[in-house]
């Protein structure tokens, strides 16, 4: 015998059986559903591809516990949720019973996890603006109070809301902790050269170590994008920033290797000022503070191994002494070399925490890393097109030289193929007041209030005639000033000079290179899609494994080595 309560019977209440009853319906519609053939597709890689069959699978970190729901309402009303909306991610519940059952989970788990959600209702956000000449590009990125930064608070999340430099729009806050970065990265007037011959030197290495023989016996293949270009800025900020055990052949004892430390300043950059589709916020938001942990305890390990400050008694003494054998330890143990420690003594002079300190090495680093590739890839690429052979022919000659005229002149280049294919098309600004934007003079403004979004399209203004007449033309002698690729005004990408500087050191090595060409077929191109952003043209690139994502992740490079002749008779 079974007894169970039944549905109460009432208007529209249809069936009324018991719950094992209504769960053997229920489960026997699932069945049917996922069964038919004309109503269904099997969930191969087949059918979907691999990017489709990697979109659709199953992700238990992504807020809704898995739920693939709420994927679908994200994307379909972009513009009404926030990436921790329980309204979005548990659509079946509502908001006060969902914060009941976070609640009780939470104190399972012992920790706060219903605190990372919101619970108020969805709302829809003002329609989106556009920015696209260069007059209004230029007027909005210099005016920080009207139109403020979208990622402080990512920043802040990341560093316990002490933030970052480009993050700040408050002016003493932002130039002090510019100016003491800048000085700690560059202490004299031969700092520069130092940091171009790292990186010329470190790209050729790269390249002599990841090469490998394909074709006959004198030719060499390399995935420039993979193992060279991503991982010279990681080889920088490990080794000579940041103090992170870098694991490679020399430091097998190292906690890192190359490609993980990129992936992780990838998703790190990615969080704080790409995040901008709700459906892979609270991924992104869990993996980021993961890295930000892990990166900042070992650079305040580093900071705490030394100081500034003099302080008296035994017991300080003791505590000092036992920070710099830690870290001595650390360095032994890790194959870990101690050239960061220049650079972080530089900043420990200012007097200010280990704590701080490190949230400002973190967000340099997290800047210098995986935007530095991406766009260096992007030069190296424009350049290998066919339609560009008389400009590839002109950096040929000029890696030849080492006056400075050459390199002014590659830095042109430099600034020409990223204005023409920029690594970031846009960046978004918040309105803080209502205002009239004007795109050019004579035309009429666009009208917009507080609490909208602008996307200031950087792509559209690097392509203004007004600024830059013939703007398909290439000109390495174009006026510096005009170029807004890393920005403008206050928040201006501190790397906006040192890209400049180090992308060609990295051609310097690539196009050295003898024969240098592209491998066969479609693994000597990006793997990349365009969407379309507000109006503006982005780029997509595919992983290994069929996922999309903002980063470059393979481009193949064939080129020709002298090998020297056999002797006559040799066996060899």
């Amino acid at each position: 015998m079974q007894a169970e309560e039944t549905k109460v019977p009432g208007p529209g209440a249809g069936l009324c059986p018991g719950y094992t009853i209504s769960r053997a319906i229920l489960g026997d519609a699932v069945a049917l559903t996922r069964g038919d053939r004309f109503l269904t597709t099997d969930f191969t890689p087949y059918n979907l591809t691999a990017w489709g069959f990697q979109d659709c699978a199953r992700d238990t970190t992504n807020g809704a516990f898995g739920g693939a729901l709420s994927k679908i309402l994200f994307r379909t009303l972009p513009h009404h949720y926030d990436y921790n909306s329980v309204i979005g991610l548990f659509p079946f519940y509502t908001p006060k019973r969902m914060q009941t059952i976070l609640q009780d989970l939470s104190v399972k788990r012992g920790n706060e996890l219903y605190k990372r959600y919101n619970y108020e209702l969805p709302h829809r956000h003002p329609d989106l603006v556009s920015v696209d000449s260069w007059q209004a590009v230029d007027k909005v990125l210099k005016d920080h109070k009207t139109f403020k930064n979208t990622y402080e608070e990512h920043m802040g999340q990341l560093t316990n809301g002490h933030g970052y430099l480009l993050a700040y729009d408050e002016e003493a806050k932002h130039d002090a902790d510019l100016q003491l970065i800048r000085e700690a990265l560059f202490p004299d007037n031969e700092a520069m050269q130092r940091l171009a011959r790292f990186y010329r030197e470190k790209t050729t290495e790269l390249i002599n170590r990841k090469s490998f023989a394909l074709i006959g016996k004198n030719t060499r293949s390399i995935n420039i994008v993979r193992d060279v270009i991503n991982l010279v800025p990681v080889h920088w900020v490990s080794t000579q920033i940041a103090g992170i055990p870098l694991k490679t052949l020399e430091t097998p004892g190292g906690l890192h290797t190359e490609q993980e430390i990129y992936q992780y300043l990838a998703v790190v950059f990615t969080y704080i000022f790409l995040n901008v589709e709700p459906a892979s916020g609270w991924i992104l938001r869990e993996s980021a503070e993961k890295v930000a942990e892990t990166f900042q305890r070992q650079i305040r390990g580093h900071l705490d191994s030394f100081t500034t400050k003099k302080k008296s008694g035994l017991l300080s003494r003791g505590l000092t002494f036992n920070k710099k054998l830690k870290d001595l330890a650390v360095h032994k143990f890790t194959d870990q070399s101690e050239d960061s420690h220049a650079f972080l003594k530089r900043l420990a002079e200012s007097g200010k925490s280990s704590e701080e300190l490190s949230y400002l090495v973190f967000g340099t680093i997290v800047a210098s890393g995986a935007n530095f590739a991406h766009a260096a890839g992007l030069v190296v690429n424009f350049y290998l097109d066919d339609a560009r052979a008389a400009e590839r022919e002109d950096i040929i000659n000029l890696v030849k030289l080492t006056t400075p005229e050459s390199d002014a002149r590659l830095a042109g280049y430099v600034r020409e193929a990223m204005r023409l294919d920029p690594q970031a098309p846009g960046i978004f600004r918040d309105v803080t007041a209502d205002t009239e934007i004007i795109e050019k003079d004579g035309l009429p403004g666009k009208k917009v209030v507080s609490g909208q979004r602008l996307f200031v399209s950087l792509a559209h203004a690097n392509m203004d005639p007004i600024a830059f007449p013939d703007p398909k033309k290439i000109d390495p002698t174009r006026p510096r000033d005009k170029y807004m690729t890393f920005g403008s005004g206050m928040h201006t990408c501190l790397g906006n000079h040192f890209t400049e500087a180090m992308i060609p050191q990295l051609l310097r090595s690539i196009f050295s290179l003898k024969n240098l060409r592209r491998g066969p077929g479609i693994s000597g191109y990006l793997n990349r899609f365009k969407q379309d952003v507000h109006g503006t043209e982005q780029y997509l690139y595919v992983n290994a494994k069929g996922q999309a994502g903002p980063w470059p992740a393979s481009m193949v490079l064939l080129y020709d080595v002298d090998v020297p002749e056999r002797p006559s008779g040799s066996n060899e």
